[in-house]
């Protein structure tokens, strides 16, 4: 046996009669996982519970160095799928699964399946067991406003704003109430860039240049339920793109007029969230994971770059504690996290002033 400060190395040895108390295992891969590639070998040596990410079609799995035949071994496996998903697993011929029968992977988009395994006679054989399955791999706070006191205002111009023609939306919505004028976001009473839905229940973008004059106003299907969608909407007026994505499908109703090939006045002296920045307006319902950039956009049609910020199987993904993760910068507005600091905006936009109290959602997008 051998002790220091930190650490106690048994040598194999065995411990008798003892009481453990908050005791944790090492966890390779770290908390986020590790890329597992074509093949990986699980080292028993390096830990108990294996957290990886399947990144490759497949992945042929070995594992080494249990203990010795008489005593039992165990190990936790994690097996996430990586943003593009369908990637499945070969198992070492020693492992033997219940009825004989191998599981099936969940093959969705971030989803995360967990599996036990046990050997008795140092790993001659191998007993598999499902865990669980289709667990998701980023869980999604959101937040509750009230359409009576609630709404985020900046008081101010959003930090390193700047005019453009390209933009990008991600959010996720539950509406409460529904035939109403309601905000999601506004610069200014002016509305020289809103996103908002209409009485007829589309959510709509409107844009305008320096002169008040239109020149971005398209809208999204009919959303007249409550429950939770994600919402997707890209624009380029150099190159009269205009893309509305509901839920991971195509949702774009029509182009009530332009795009015209003109700049956007994003920059203004205020930036609402939840209502106008007078109050008005306000929104009714659950939101999640706003994310607004007013500097990048992309072809939200190719399907890899709808699972930057959704998955297959239309649930929430990471999107970097700053909302960094989809195009490597962070946007000027990315409202997330816990409820308590939600209005704090992780973008790069400078943070917002709570009016009223929002609340937690009664559901997140992650259920």
């Amino acid at each position: 046996m051998r002790i220091s400060r930190n650490r106690m190395n048994l040598e194999d040895g065995r411990i008798d009669r003892g009481v453990f108390k908050k005791w944790g295992e090492t966890l390779v891969g770290g908390a986020s996982g590790t890329n597992a590639g074509s093949t990986y070998t699980v080292d028993i040596e390096n830990g108990n519970v294996i957290n990886l990410i399947l990144n490759s079609a497949d992945c042929a799995f070995t594992f080494s160095n249990p203990t010795g035949s008489g005593a039992a071994c165990s190990f936790t496996l994690i097996l996430a799928q990586d943003a593009t998903g369908s990637r499945t697993a070969t198992w070492p011929a020693a492992v033997k699964w219940p009825g004989g029968t191998e599981p099936t992977l969940t093959t969705t988009a971030g989803a995360r399946d967990i599996f036990s395994f046990l050997t008795t006679d140092g790993g001659t054989t191998w007993f598999g067991f499902m865990g669980g399955q289709d667990f998701a791999t980023y869980y999604a706070d959101a937040v509750n406003f009230d359409g009576t006191n609630d709404f985020l205002t900046r008081g101010a111009d959003l930090t390193g704003n700047a005019d453009g023609k390209v933009g990008l939306v991600s959010v996720w919505v539950n509406r409460q109430a529904f035939g109403t004028v309601q905000v999601l976001a506004v610069n200014t009473t002016n509305q020289h860039i809103k996103i908002f839905w209409q009485t007829t229940n589309r959510i709509t973008v409107t844009g305008k240049n320096a002169a008040g004059t239109i020149i971005l106003d398209f809208n999204g299907s009919v959303i007249s339920a409550a429950g939770w969608h994600h919402i997707l909407a890209a624009w380029n007026l150099a190159t009269g793109v205009t893309q509305f994505y509901i839920d991971d499908a195509n949702g774009k109703n029509v182009d009530i007029s332009g795009p015209t090939d003109d700049t956007i006045e994003y920059t203004r002296t205020d930036f609402g969230i939840g209502a106008l920045t007078g109050g008005t307006e306000k929104y009714n319902g659950y939101l999640a994971e706003f994310y607004i950039n007013f500097a990048a956009t992309m072809d939200i049609s190719v399907e890899a770059n709808r699972r930057k910020f959704v998955t297959s199987g239309v649930k929430p993904v990471d999107l970097g504690s700053d909302g960094s993760t989809p195009t490597g910068t962070a946007p000027i507005v990315f409202l997330s996290g816990a409820t308590a600091s939600w209005h704090t905006n992780k973008g790069g936009g400078g943070g917002f002033t709570e009016n009223g109290e929002i609340t937690d959602a009664a559901s997140s997008p992650s259920d």
